[in-house]
């Protein structure tokens, strides 16, 4: 398991819901936020590995969750996951920093083949360069 928690900000319950248990039954520690300042708040004070943000949220709204976020360290990775499938939609969340997209609805067993494949490949890249690998 990882040390530090999986951040899902969703303020649907019944989605937020869901993606929790998903990753909690996966092994992973889960904290939740139920809007975008409060999501923000949490990366900051919690300093999530991984943030599954969703776009349209009260408060701040993801995107700009997303343009706030990578100013802590360390910045957490992020997964978009969002009703709004569009390809343009996809371009311009990874214009902006996102590691990967999924739309809604949306399988729990990807949801958390994705977590863990961004979580594995970060830890990969950490580990190489505390061993000065480029």
């Amino acid at each position: 398991m990882i040390e530090r928690p999986v951040l899902v900000a969703e303020d649907d319950e019944l989605t937020g819901r869901l993606v929790v248990e998903t990753l909690r039954e996966a092994g992973y520690r889960v904290i939740r936020g139920h809007d975008g300042d409060e999501a923000l708040e949490l990366v900051r004070t919690e300093r999530p590995s991984l943030m599954v943000l969703d776009l349209n949220m009260p408060g701040r709204r993801g995107y700009e969750v997303l343009r706030l976020a990578p100013q802590e360290r360390p910045p957490p990775l992020v997964l978009i996951l969002t009703a709004l499938g569009r390809a343009e939609v996809e371009r311009e969340m990874r214009g902006l920093g996102a590691d990967d997209f999924m739309s809604k609805p949306f399988s729990p067993a990807e949801l958390t083949r994705r977590v863990a494949s961004l979580l594995v490949h970060d830890a990969r890249h950490a580990k190489d360069r505390r061993h000065g690998v480029a």
